[in-house]
């Protein structure tokens, strides 16, 4: 949960910052990413809570045998 600093090469005076947790990343102002973890960490419980909604929704639905699925 690192805020990196980096340069983009289309406004090279400017210092951008990123910061990934999981698989989410959000690049921005060192404020705006700071603010973006922090909350991330503040409500990690509740981030844990939907992934975990999310994988179950999605093995429901693959499991209903109402549709004819062949796959991806």
């Amino acid at each position: 949960m690192r805020i990196i600093k980096y340069t983009n090469s289309y406004f090279p005076e400017k210092d951008f910052y990123q910061c990934t947790i999981g698989d989410e990343t959000r690049c921005g102002t060192l404020e705006q990413v700071t603010a973006w973890r922090d909350h991330k960490m503040a409500n990690h419980e509740y981030y844990r809570e939907l992934e975990e909604l999310d994988r179950s929704a999605i093995a429901a639905y693959y499991e209903d045998q109402s549709f004819d699925y062949k796959g991806d």
